[in-house]
């Protein structure tokens, strides 16, 4: 057990070594591998101004703690950190502010600001995870942590975890810039991949500039079998498909009591909510601004290939080519669609449903107001509880901060981040840790 008694500067101190490592793709199958395995109390206590500049890495796990395996970390704030690193062999790697790699372990009240930079030198980001709290976080529980994080990188990079597999995630938040310039997979606001996990009450605001990459969501880039619940999302995303104002591809699992506005262009399979949906969705809706520059943009799903869209309502603005629809672009295979509504308005498309192969209906609604009033349906179904409602305003949810940052995400973003660094080494790190 340790904690921290006192802030830490770690000005001038570079190329930190990590705490606890491990050499194999997936942190749980080398012998070699030596994760931290203790707690950390933070005690409400800053270590920051941390550098690690251009390190070349060819094995897994990068971060404060490069590995922490049965781990409880909490009531720490991680301030100000740059790492900035090479990655020189096809192994999978995993960065983080302050885990590459987290498994069976208790992250609770933790939160991150800095920089994320890593340069693939040629090698493929196929199987990477980049965070801002965690690249790669599973069996863990992950509870009122945030990251303001500034990320460039490839593939699955998340504004707070890269993968998280079989997770439980509440009360957290990302602001976040994530920039790539690979033909890569998995980008989110929140979370660039998921699976088996529940999140609940959290939300990101972001800006994601992935001109070529596939599965882009404002919260959370890729589900398979995820509940998420009570969550939100804003921001700016450019990508080339599969892309969501709140998930990019949703399969399996489903989203309930959330909502997106966000600005969304890509080439295909755009959606205000999300882009392309193989799952169950109730009591949600899409305020964005959708462009589908080649085909299929919805204003609440892009393609929506299975499940039920129930209770819900999109008062998207939808433009582009191809099948365009107010609510679903491309309403294929066996989706469903019951007590659903979209805001037909001048300049939208006429047509709540771009293209439907399963006849399905949505009812139009020619104002904005009427999705304002909880008297309204499908918003009488709609829990007090998680919403609050305004009768100028679209709903919110319970939860929200009234104190959330305000202007463009860039600003907000830009505005987290403070400059120049004091000189106390790094070396006095853990003489402000007591051994119990």
């Amino acid at each position: 057990y340790y904690e921290l008694v006192s802030d830490v500067d770690c000005s001038g101190f570079t190329n930190f070594e990590r705490i606890g490592y491990c050499v194999g793709s997936f942190c749980d199958s080398a012998i070699e591998d030596i994760p931290f395995g203790g707690s950390l109390d933070g005690n409400e206590y800053t270590i920051s101004n941390l550098q690690i500049v251009n390190l070349s890495i060819n094995d897994s796990g990068h971060g404060l703690f490069g590995y922490i395996n049965d781990s409880f970390i909490r009531d720490l704030t991680l301030s100000n950190f740059d790492f900035n690193y090479t990655i020189i062999s096809s192994s999978k790697n995993y960065f983080g502010l302050l885990t590459g790699y987290s498994r069976n372990s208790q992250l609770t009240n933790v939160h991150v600001d800095g920089v994320l930079s890593v340069n693939d030198s040629g090698f493929s980001f196929t199987g990477d995870g980049i965070g801002g709290l965690s690249g790669f976080a599973e069996l863990s529980t992950i509870n009122n942590t945030s990251s303001n994080i500034i990320i460039n990188a490839g593939g699955s990079s998340g504004g707070l975890v890269g993968f998280s597999d079989t997770n439980n995630i509440t009360n957290s938040n990302s602001i976040s810039s994530i920039s790539s310039t690979e033909a890569a997979t998995n980008f989110g606001g929140l979370l660039a991949s998921t699976s088996y996990s529940t999140i609940s009450n959290s939300y990101s605001i972001t800006s994601i500039t992935t001109p070529s990459a596939d599965r882009v969501g404002g919260l959370i880039g890729n589900t398979y079998q995820d509940d998420i619940s009570n969550s939100y999302s804003k921001g700016t995303i450019v990508a080339d498909v599969r892309i969501g104002g709140l998930v990019g591809n949703l399969y399996s699992g489903g989203v309930s009591d959330s909502y997106s506005i966000s600005n969304l262009t890509g080439d295909a399979l755009v959606g205000g909510l999300v882009g392309f949906n193989y799952a169950d969705i109730s009591n949600s809706y899409s305020n964005s601004n959708v462009i589908a520059l080649s085909t299929i943009g919805g204003g609440l799903i892009g393609e929506h290939g299975s499940g039920t869209i129930s209770n819900s309502f999109a008062s998207s603005n939808v433009s582009g080519s191809g099948n365009l629809g107010g609510f679903v672009g491309y309403n294929s295979f066996s989706g469903v669609i019951t007590n659903s509504y979209w805001h037909n308005f001048t300049g939208n498309p006429n047509a709540a449903i771009g293209l439907d192969n399963n006849a399905q209906t949505v009812t139009p609604q020619t104002s904005l107001n009427y999705f304002y009033n909880s008297s309204n349906v499908p918003l009488t179904s709609w829990d007090s509880q998680d919403w609050t409602f305004s009768s100028n305003t679209l709903p919110k949810l319970s939860f929200e901060d009234i104190s959330l940052p305000t202007g463009s995400v860039e600003t907000s973003i830009s505005s987290i981040f403070p400059l120049g660094f004091n000189m106390l080494l790094f070396t006095i790190l853990f003489s402000f840790f007591i051994l119990n």
